[in-house]
């Protein structure tokens, strides 16, 4: 669990940090209205907000990681997580194709 941990807080650092980049670059808008207003006013601080959340949530995870269903949250959060980072990577390609 400790690695899926870790997995999870680096998705979420990319997701936040590409989200950043697509609404700057204009081909991207955040569907989320709370995590918008942060966007427009200190997105870095909507890193950091979104970090301590993950953060500790993880922390709860870990410490019910004999559960079987923190093992199936885990995996839950990770498989979305990772699809969102490939519709960023979508989006970007797409972007730079000209598309």
């Amino acid at each position: 669990m400790d690695r899926k941990i870790l997995c999870l807080i680096l998705l979420v650092t990319a997701d936040g940090l590409l989200t950043i980049s697509g609404i700057n670059l204009g081909f991207m808008a955040e569907a989320n209205p709370f995590i918008d207003s942060q966007i427009k006013s200190t997105p870095w601080l909507m890193i950091l907000i979104k970090l301590a959340l993950v953060s500790l949530g993880s922390l709860i995870l870990w410490i019910r990681r004999e559960n079987r269903l923190a093992i199936a949250g885990m995996n839950l959060l990770l498989t979305a997580y990772s699809l969102l980072i490939f519709y960023h990577f979508t989006l970007c390609t797409l972007y730079l194709a000209g598309y």
